[in-house]
């Protein structure tokens, strides 16, 4: 019987033989660490890098035995202003952080320290000096009145509507009536109330009756000075919507704004169950001779159900008499917010 022999040689057996053991064990010891993986144990866990795990930093709120009061945190030097994330001196946002213009910050005339004012509409309570109109430094551009539609939208529209009539939403529901804008005294500079600044306080700061009460919260949390500023242009330019004649449009901008009166006239009719005026009928064309006088502003009365889709809350009365949809009161009425 032939017996098969091994021809390895001693050398190259006991190689193989090692591999195998070094295989094995690696194989075991990886089964090692994952079966411990997630075991609970006693013993400080190893740092490969404990600079890194232990660096040296102060917490927030922490105790310090270098400071002689025991505290990390420290407090500001005397002098110091904010100065933002920006190391360029002309970064606009550095700005808000210097509070350099404090009229423009608080909407006081200049040298009146803002504790002076006790925002309240009641003629008999003594009223700060507010600034009359809205600062130099603010550009009143459509950028900006677009800005202020946008912020007064969402945060001022629920009580005072988007005609800025009083009618919002929730203004409707107050037991006390919520101000018109289009109300005289909130555009007669003669009076406190129809200062631009007073609007601008009001809006960051709120208004309390004489005896102290909360009649509305401030939104300075919400609103920048800038943004405020933009809030108080794009009040001016729904008080001019109701105040304008169809010759106060530019020329440039008249045809979209006869387009917005036919358009609304549709919906108007068709809300009031009329037949709508056809598409191509141009709009009435007012004579020199014959141009009426615009009605002292009165409060606007609730626009009967049905005349405006829900899509859209309606926009302020245009000089046609009519309501124009919102978004076009930027395109129609721009520099006359500071007129």
């Amino acid at each position: 019987m032939h017996t098969p022999t091994d021809n390895t040689s001693a050398p190259g057996r006991g190689l193989a033989r090692l591999g195998r053991a070094v295989t094995l064990g690696l194989c075991l010891g990886s089964a090692a660490l994952v079966g411990c993986r997630g075991d609970r144990s006693e013993d400080p866990p190893r740092q490969f890098f404990p600079d890194m795990d232990d660096s040296p930093k102060w917490k927030p709120q922490s105790q310090s035995g270098f400071f002689p009061d025991g505290r990390a945190m420290r407090p500001a030097v005397p002098g110091v202003v904010a100065f933002g994330s920006s190391a360029d001196p002309a970064d606009p946002a550095r700005q808000a952080f210097l509070r350099a213009d404090e009229s423009y910050v608080s909407g006081l005339a200049q040298g009146q320290p803002e504790s002076a004012a006790q925002p309240t509409d009641s003629p008999e309570a003594a009223a700060p000096e507010y600034l009359a109109r809205i600062p130099a430094r603010v550009p009143v551009t459509e950028a900006t009145i677009r800005l202020g539609a946008e912020k007064f939208n969402i945060y001022c529209s629920v009580c005072h509507g988007y005609e800025g009539d009083g009618l919002g939403t929730v203004g409707r529901q107050w037991s006390i009536a919520v101000p018109n804008f289009h109300d005289p005294k909130y555009s007669d500079p003669a009076q406190f109330t129809g200062r631009d600044g007073y609007i601008y306080y009001v809006a960051r700061n709120g208004l309390r009756t004489p005896d102290g009460t909360i009649r509305m919260p401030g939104y300075g949390h919400a609103l920048s000075p800038e943004d405020a500023w933009s809030v108080v242009a794009y009040i001016r330019a729904l008080q001019q919507t109701r105040l304008g004649t169809l010759e106060d449009i530019p020329t440039a901008q008249r045809e979209a704004f006869q387009k917005a009166v036919q358009a609304e006239r549709a919906t108007r009719s068709a809300g009031d169950g009329a037949a709508p005026a056809p598409a191509g009928a141009p709009a009435p064309q007012p004579t020199p001779s014959a141009q009426p006088t615009p009605p002292a502003p009165a409060p606007a009365a609730p626009d009967a159900p049905g005349a405006h889709s829900a899509a859209r809350p309606p926009g302020p009365a245009g000089p046609a008499g009519l309501t124009l949809p919102r978004a076009t009161v930027p395109e129609l009425i721009q520099c006359e917010a500071r007129a």
